[in-house]
């Protein structure tokens, strides 16, 4: 089942309530920030804040491994990061406003790319339409 999709979304802060459909089944998962700024250290999260590693995983499901390496790669996995010579963006440098239709997939405004459960979910939509070449 792919986790990503209709959001209802509160701050980074907030937990939030993400709906993903799979043919005529739904699920419903809440998600919740991880007190203080515990980082995890294997080689699988490179470093990243458990925060952002959850919400890949939920959104990335087996592919996770995969996506927070690139996520370390890009950003260094902070949701603030922007490229000074372009208009990559967020956890995973999506371009703004070049991946809107992304971000509206997954009920969120490209203008949100600094939200990691915004950021992180467009990501994963765009990975699961055109697979690993955006990031190539």
């Amino acid at each position: 089942m792919l986790l990503y999709g209709m959001r209802t979304i509160k701050e980074h802060t907030r937990p939030i309530k993400l709906l993903a459909l799979t043919g005529v089944m739904a699920a419903c998962l809440v998600l919740t920030p991880m007190a203080g700024n515990a980082q995890a250290s294997t080689p699988a999260t490179r470093g990243c804040p458990a925060a952002i590693v959850r919400i890949i995983q939920a959104d990335f499901g087996r592919s996770a491994s995969w996506a927070v390496g690139i996520a370390w790669r890009e950003s260094r996995c902070q949701p603030s990061a922007a490229n000074k010579r372009s208009s990559a963006r967020g956890v995973f440098q999506l371009l703004v406003p070049l991946h809107a239709r992304q971000y509206a997939a997954v009920g969120c405004s490209w203008r949100q790319w600094a939200n990691p459960y915004c950021n992180i979910a467009a990501a994963a939509h765009l990975f699961h339409e055109q697979g690993t070449r955006p990031w190539r």
